[in-house]
Parts: C-alpha cells; structure tokens; sequence
C-alpha cells in the first residue's frame, strides 16, 4: 500500500509518476470547481487543521477503501482528486481532499524525513521534483 496506510491501494510505481507527468506537465496539476490549481510540488496548507506541507502525488478522485474513509472526522467529496501530501515538522503523511487545501503562499520550505526522496530543490516557492523512484515504504 502507499506508505502502508491505505488498505490494499498498491503505491505508485515510478512509470505512473512519469506518465502523470507527461500528461500533466512536470508537476502534474489539478484544477477544482472553484478554479484552485493545486499541484504535484506545491505548497499546502489544510483548511481545517493549519498544518502545512508539499504535495507529492495527487489521484483523481479517492481511492482509499471505505474503513479509512469513513474513519475520517470529516468525509470530503470523493469525486475530486485527493493529494498525497508530506506534513511538515513530522514524519506524516496526510491524504487529503482537493477541497480541504488552500495554496500555502509563504514561500517557506518545509521539513519532512522523505523530502529528499521526492524532491532535489526549492524555487520561487516550490519544491522541484528530482528522477528518484518512489521510495518501498511497504512493511
């Protein structure tokens, strides 16, 4: 499972990254119903709990199973895509909704154990992506 937190949901392997990229840009890009880009490498901040982090990897929609889902404080709209998102100051992390992220506009790098699996930079506010496979967090 991706990062083992998501029941049978098998982690992204490293030519799916490379086709969302080629699909999407770089990055990858999402755009949801009130016009928010948010992107793969940008900086987030969740609406409800002000934690900020970096996305990483986004879906098209939940794909989490239903035990996690319903385990949430909060159950989001499935049907918009969900992010894979490193929390700063922690080694978490999170899967949150499109619309539970606002744009973190502070410019400011984040922390996180596995940024440097995913990311070899920081510019003009974002993280840049480096070629490393996805790191086998399965246990």
């Amino acid at each position: 499972s991706f990062f083992g937190i998501f029941g049978n949901k098998s982690q992204p392997s490293y030519q799916d990254l490379k086709n969302q990229q080629a699909q999407h840009g770089r990055c990858g890009a999402a755009l949801d119903k009130w016009g928010t880009e948010v992107r793969t490498c940008d900086l987030v901040c969740h609406v409800r709990y002000r934690y900020r982090g970096v996305v990483v990897a986004c879906d098209s929609r939940c794909m989490a199973d239903e035990n996690w889902y319903q385990s949430n404080n909060t159950q989001p709209d499935k049907e918009q895509p969900w992010y894979h998102v490193l929390v700063h100051e922690s080694g978490s992390i999170t899967y949150p909704a499109q619309s539970s992220l606002q744009l973190d506009e502070s410019d400011q790098q984040i922390t996180h154990p596995l940024l440097d699996h995913f990311f070899n930079g920081f510019e003009k506010g974002r993280h840049t992506r480096n070629d490393t496979p996805w790191p086998n967090t399965n246990p």
